[in-house]
């Protein structure tokens, strides 16, 4: 027998909505394509010319994902015959900062990807593989005459077509409009990332004899890394494969820490390579930023345009991939769908993790999907009798505010916020939103054309659910040559509401050499 199982997208929507377990964006913004800054896929030119989002106001935005995953040991007898393939959802409505959350992914389906590939879409009314590679350079007028030739040719595919999407039966949806966001993911970080920093390095080793990849695993494993880069630990590197081999986040991690790794060794700053490697650095933290202007999309564009036309010429003998020329939509899709990292497909991907778990504890593959789909809507259930999310703002371990314990500086920057210290908790550690901020760690305190000042983190504090954050401030100097900024501690401390930061995002600064240095994760917003 073969099964497949599917959780009513509609049921499970009308559940959630009539017991507000989810919370529901409420502020949309006018519909002026002209805004300054994109922060969400509200903002993207595909929401805002959709005739039902523009016409209904309370108009459901549906996101959904598909993917394929091993619930047994891929270097197994049995790989691929327990491959599972699901689709999840989740509604673009949700704020960002509670849809990243795993919690607010639901399961619309699972079957085994034998059967998908066995019966097809047809009988499971819904298309597998990659259509957006295509979506991006297509029109709904050529995409659907390829259609028509395929209907009656007969062809098995045709101009990289094999079938119409049967979504495109929807009213007020096609996949070339475009439907479909590219993955970061994969298409960067996998992809552009994981090939051409490892090109790059294979340079510096074998033709400028700067370092050995002895010398740079050496220092991988020895560097003590901090924040969120600990779980982020970039993979060793192996000298005779083509690519760094790691995933998405662990290759982000190294093309982040590179200039603190080797930027000692790298005797030459003027060197074209390594000019090009901090150009995709920029690249990377331009796509990735949660906040982007228009500006700085022109800026992407050029970049991207730089990027490869160096690329050919610095290495004319290796050929620029597929995933190179996805690169240069990057800014016209950052226009249309708002920020890419809003719709990367990671954050689906850990959904993976606990469908895994559930098939190995239970010991037993006959008629999976069912297994796993029941466990997971008992799961669900059990989520949505409490809190589907977390608090917002959390002290895991704190005490009471005393402001006498702490010296004069911290306590004239308690003071200055006017905090009612009965109903205060002081702590090293504080989550919000599922973000940890941590003593030690830097936060971006103020952003604008001519500075930019961080701010180390010496308390977090909660006051009626509101998160502070007592800092000692740092200016901040760009060093071009590296592409991180050196950090001078300044006397002043200061009390911040973490609302209020340039950027949510806490970073690592490491001392090298007597310097205090800090990479950015992704693009700080000027206002």
């Amino acid at each position: 027998m073969h099964y497949c199982h599917y959780v009513p997208i509609l049921q499970t929507i009308k559940v959630l909505i009539d017991n507000d377990l989810i919370p529901i964006k409420s502020d949309r913004r006018a519909n002026n394509m002209q805004l300054p800054v994109f922060t969400d896929i509200t903002d993207g030119k595909i929401f805002k010319e959709n005739t039902l989002f523009g016409s209904e106001e309370n108009a459901l935005s549906v996101i959904l994902f598909q993917d394929a995953f091993e619930v047994v040991n891929p270097l197994g007898s049995a790989k691929k015959k327990h491959k599972i393939l699901a689709v999840y959802f989740t509604l673009g409505n949700i704020p960002p900062q509670y849809r990243s959350q795993v919690e607010s992914l639901q399961l619309a389906l699972l079957c085994r990807e034998v059967d998908f590939k066995k019966y097809g879409q047809e009988k499971l009314n819904f298309q597998s593989g990659e259509p957006y590679a295509l979506g991006k350079c297509r029109s709904p007028t050529e995409y659907d005459r390829c259609v028509e030739h395929l209907q009656q040719s007969g062809e098995d595919s045709f101009e990289g077509i094999k079938f119409n999407s049967l979504f495109n039966n929807l009213n007020y949806f096609h996949v070339c409009n475009p439907g479909l966001p590219p993955c970061l993911g994969h298409d960067l970080f996998e992809g552009v990332v994981d090939y051409d920093l490892k090109l790059y390095i294979d340079y510096w080793v074998n033709q400028r004899h700067w370092f050995t990849y002895q010398d740079l695993n050496r220092k991988l494993e020895l560097f003590k890394f901090t924040g969120s880069d600990i779980n982020n630990k970039p993979a060793q590197i192996n000298s005779n494969k083509s690519r760094l081999g790691g995933n998405a986040v662990e290759n982000w991690c190294l093309l982040k820490l590179l200039p603190i790794l080797v930027g000692q060794q790298i005797l030459d700053k003027s060197d074209n390579v390594w000019k090009q490697f901090l150009r995709l650095r920029e690249i990377v933290q331009l796509v990735c930023a949660p906040q982007i202007s228009w500006d700085e999309i022109v800026y992407l564009k050029v970049l991207i345009e730089e990027y490869h036309e160096e690329r050919k010429q610095i290495f004319p003998d290796v050929k620029l991939r597929p995933k190179h020329h996805f690169l240069c939509h990057y800014p016209e899709l950052t226009v249309k769908f708002g920020p890419l990292i809003r719709v990367w497909t990671l954050r689906f991907e850990s959904k993976h993790s606990y469908f895994k778990r559930c098939a190995r504890n239970c010991h037993n593959f006959v008629n999976v999907t069912h297994t796993l789909s029941e466990r997971h809507q008992q799961l669900q259930a059990y989520n949505s009798a409490g809190s589907m999310f977390p608090e917002k703002n959390f002290i895991e371990k704190g005490e009471q505010l005393n402001p006498e314990i702490f010296s004069p500086e911290i306590r004239a920057s308690l003071q200055s916020k006017e905090l009612q210290v009965d109903s205060a908790t002081v702590s090293n550690k504080l989550k919000v939103y599922g973000t940890q901020y941590s003593a030690g760690l830097f936060v971006a305190c103020k952003c604008t054309d001519s500075v930019l000042q961080f701010g180390c983190i010496l308390l977090t504090l909660l006051c009626n659910n509101d998160a502070f954050l007592v800092v000692k401030l740092h200016n901040a100097t760009l060093l071009e040559e590296l592409g991180v900024y050196l950090l001078q501690p300044s006397n002043d401390i200061d009390c911040l509401k973490v609302s209020e930061l340039c950027d949510y995002y806490p970073l690592s600064a490491y001392p090298v050499q007597g310097r205090l240095l800090l990479p950015l994760k992704h693009n700080c917003f000027h206002s």
